[in-house]
């Protein structure tokens, strides 16, 4: 039965060349990575999670907008963490 992976490519890969999964990336068929989003589709994201959050007024200026489209490389999760970040709401330690 097929089962799908889906995570980290880096850790993916090098979780792959452990011995113990040998097997499985035997009968690995196919592999995709995600590319990031483009700059406009980051500054589209935060808006739409921002909004989510309740708030209709930019919090970001557009640099900072650029700065974390940057940063990030536009992967999701990153930008939610700079976001996360630039607001500091950063977790201790």
């Amino acid at each position: 039965m097929p089962i799908p992976e889906a995570g980290s490519p880096i850790a993916g890969r090098r979780t792959m060349k452990l011995a113990v999964l040998a097997a499985f990336e035997q009968r690995t068929a196919l592999r995709y990575t995600m590319p990031g989003m483009t700059s406009t589709e980051t500054a589209s994201y935060i808006k739409h999670h921002l909004g989510l959050a309740g708030r209709s007024d930019p919090l970001f200026i557009d640099d900072a907008v650029t700065l974390i489209h940057t940063t990030s490389r536009g992967f999701p999760r990153a930008v939610n963490e700079w976001q996360r970040v630039s607001q500091g709401d950063a977790p201790e330690g």
